[in-house]
């Protein structure tokens, strides 16, 4: 098994060049080829299209992007689980929890990682509610996330979460962590939220705009990959109990 590399290393097969200049760059081919497409402008980029895209990015991007790499190699990417803040609520800690980490699992496919995702990961988890028997709806506005040391640096972005009854789920935001766009010196490292309206945690302001419609994800969604990811959200739920008194794996 060889050592883990950072880019400005020696390439592990001896060339001489460094990582970054070499295998690293072969290792992007090899993951781009099992990965969803990435839209850009509106238009989905093929594998060689992408490649370069990639090759184009600035460091920051780029680094974190082979943080990415990295932890789906090594298996080791974060699920909101790890930090998500639970407040009240008609459905059991423990299933939320597992749908979460369900939904995350499967738009973690993306090969930006989920960061990018919001809008995604709304709409696959309100399809999951509804699939176990739940009203819910996928909604889209804008969400600022409070920087705790300069309010100027607040982060407003346009984002999506999911209303259930009186609950807001704002499931993907633990990911903003791994956002290009983000200033590192903000200090913004927000957690995942379900429960009700009236506990949402005061390091967020979400205000709604839309709810987001069929019609809404076919103009604004790659409708094929929604689909994929669905199905297979589904399969899972198909082959669990999602009873409150049972344990969801």
């Amino acid at each position: 098994m060889r050592t883990k590399l950072s880019r400005n290393d020696k390439c592990w097969c001896g060339s001489g060049k460094k990582y970054k200049n070499c295998h690293q760059d072969k290792e992007y081919k090899n993951i781009l080829s099992n990965s969803h497409p990435l839209q850009k402008d509106g238009l989905i980029l093929d594998n060689q299209s992408l490649f370069k895209y990639i090759q184009s990015l600035p460091p920051k991007h780029k680094k974190i992007l082979d943080l990415i790499l990295k932890q789906k190699k090594d298996l080791q990417r974060h699920r909101p689980s790890g930090n998500c803040i639970l407040g009240t609520s008609q459905i059991s800690p423990k299933i939320r929890l597992a749908l979460l980490d369900l939904v995350a699992s499967v738009v973690d496919d993306n090969f930006w990682g989920r960061s990018e995702m919001c809008v995604y990961f709304a709409i696959l988890l309100r399809d999951a509610l509804v699939k176990i028997g739940y009203t819910a709806q996928a909604i889209l506005g804008s969400a600022t996330y409070h920087s705790p040391i300069d309010s100027t640096k607040d982060f407003i972005w346009e984002h999506a979460w999911v209303n259930l009854d009186n609950e807001i789920i704002d499931g993907n935001i633990d990911s903003l962590v791994e956002n290009p766009h983000v200033n590192s010196q903000a200090q913004i490292f927000p957690s995942a939220y379900w429960g009700t309206i009236t506990e949402l945690p005061n390091d967020r302001t979400l205000v709604p705009k839309q709810v987001i419609s069929l019609e809404w994800e076919i103009e604004n969604t790659t409708v094929e990959t929604l689909q994929d990811w669905r199905s297979a959200i589904f399969r899972v739920l198909s082959s669990i109990n999602t009873k409150e008194n049972n344990v969801v794996q």
